[in-house]
């Protein structure tokens, strides 16, 4: 990976042994299976159980798509001037490759209240997005979502 995922987020929501319940997820090779299992793994590295009954919520979506292509905010933005929620990739004059970037968003919510407690979108760019980066990715959100 080129450089580290960046992160925006809202505040953690949880702490060392909280027990978590993971949205559904297949178990198969498709981008949101391949995350689910990192956000798993990711959580449990982080002293969190996964179950089917823990105090918080989690929801999860993962997108990937050519890196030269933005996100806009199109309530923000105007002819005149654009609001990107995710900025085009700047390409180099020495960049060969057709670069692909992955944007990762986790929610997390309390289960009795059902307030979100903590919301982050993670993206990560390079010439090919492998296992690597959606490991990266889940990681990333996990240990920021944290709240010590």
């Amino acid at each position: 990976m080129t450089a580290p995922p960046a992160i925006v987020s809202t505040t953690g929501a949880f702490d060392q042994g909280s027990e978590i319940q993971l949205a559904p997820f297949e178990d198969d090779a498709s981008l949101r299976g391949a995350f689910g299992k990192a956000l798993t793994e990711a959580f449990r590295e982080n002293d969190v159980q996964v179950s089917g009954d823990g105090q918080l919520i989690a929801d999860f979506a993962l997108a990937e798509r050519n890196a030269q292509s933005g996100v806009a905010d199109p309530a923000a933005s105007s002819s005149e001037n654009v609001i990107w929620t995710s900025q085009p990739r700047d390409r180099g004059l020495l960049d060969r490759c057709d670069a692909r970037r992955v944007r990762a968003t986790l929610v997390i919510l309390d289960r009795a209240s059902g307030e979100v407690t903590y919301r982050g979108v993670a993206e990560a760019s390079d010439c090919a997005i492998d296992d690597e980066h959606i490991t990266a990715l889940a990681r990333a959100l996990v240990a920021d979502a944290r709240t010590d």
